[in-house]
């Protein structure tokens, strides 16, 4: 079956091609599907969260002080992506007789601020996500997608001839994303014990929520070189609140009652309208994060990878912004 790439409300990318004829499916598949994505994307979320926040600089200094060029302040964007494990998506895809998928990501597309501190060595981080129009909707999906962030940065080594900048701080992310999308002609689910048992789904409608709160602890080190390059690495600890949700809205006829399927395989939430599951989890986390910007004059280029320790997802990103 051919499949293409699709941008779920600029936050997770997977396979889903219109369905051409009406598939046929174990009934199985379904409940362990809807449960895979809720659990395994509720993992990886607080990654996403906290994607976009952190620059080359460790420090970029107090507002004003008496240092060139005097004022310390920056503004840029964003761009990257973070992954999602496979077994998140594969298994709904199958469910809805789809294809799998080899990678799934989020991507991300913030607006970032940083400001240097009053008084004191500290600077203060913003970022606000948003989804480019052309994602909004492609393709008979309709998307949806906000991230919102703050962090603050006390300085604790300033850089001289020989030293780094070495900074530790902390902040708090937010992402939610939603998509609606159809998958054109139906499917129908067969009951493994007696094949003449059949649940049939018109239509459907897929819905998918993500949501996730992230708190983070954090420490960087930076050294600016020959006023070219400023080399940089992190590391975070964090914990994350994360809700996802993943549903159909479909008229469902069956020659056995609703009943039947909830209580041989668990299909949750199923009525003659539809299906579907939900789930929350925190997240602890530790992150590792890296990379370097290349500076010409006041615009730097910011290129970072980043890998999260305790379950293996993993993020790249690029950005430019002017900074003082």
């Amino acid at each position: 079956m051919r499949s293409k790439l699709i941008l779920l409300a600029g936050v997770i990318t997977l396979a889903l091609a219109p369905l051409a004829t009406a598939q046929t499916t174990n009934i199985k598949a379904l409940s362990s599907g809807l449960q895979s994505f809720v659990d395994n994307t509720t993992l990886a979320l607080p990654l996403a969260a906290s994607a976009g926040t952190d620059w080359s600089n460790a420090y970029i200094g107090q507002l004003i002080d008496t240092d060139f060029p005097w004022v310390h302040l920056g503004v840029g964007l964003t761009a990257g992506v973070t992954s999602l494990p496979n077994k998140a998506v594969n298994p709904l895809l199958e469910a809805m007789g789809q294809s799998d998928v080899s990678s799934v990501g989020i991507p991300f597309t913030d607006f970032n601020l940083r400001l240097g501190g009053i008084v004191w060595p500290f600077d203060m981080g913003l970022k606000i996500g948003f989804l480019p129009s052309a994602f909004a909707n492609a393709s008979g999906f309709a998307f949806t997608y906000n991230s919102f962030g703050v962090d603050v940065r006390y300085s604790l080594v300033k850089s001289d001839l020989l030293l780094p900048d070495v900074s530790v701080g902390g902040g708090i992310n937010y992402i939610s994303a939603a998509v609606t999308g159809s998958y054109g002609k139906g499917i129908t689910y067969t009951d493994p014990v007696n094949s003449a048992n059949t649940l049939s789904i018109g239509a459907p409608t897929m819905n998918l929520k993500l949501s996730a709160v992230e708190f983070e602890g954090k420490v960087q080190v930076s050294k600016t070189l020959l006023f070219l390059l400023t080399p940089y690495a992190g590391l975070t600890a964090s914990y994350g609140s994360a809700h996802a949700e993943a549903g159909v809205n479909s008229t469902i006829t069956s020659n056995q009652p609703i009943s039947y399927w909830v209580s041989q395989y668990g299909v949750p939430g199923l009525t003659t309208s539809g299906f579907g599951t939900s789930g929350d989890a925190g997240v602890f986390g530790m992150k590792i994060y890296g990379g370097s910007s290349i500076d010409i004059l006041i615009v730097k280029f910011d290129f970072q990878g980043m890998y999260s320790l305790f379950d293996g997802n993993y993020g790249l990103s690029a950005g430019v912004r002017v900074q003082l």
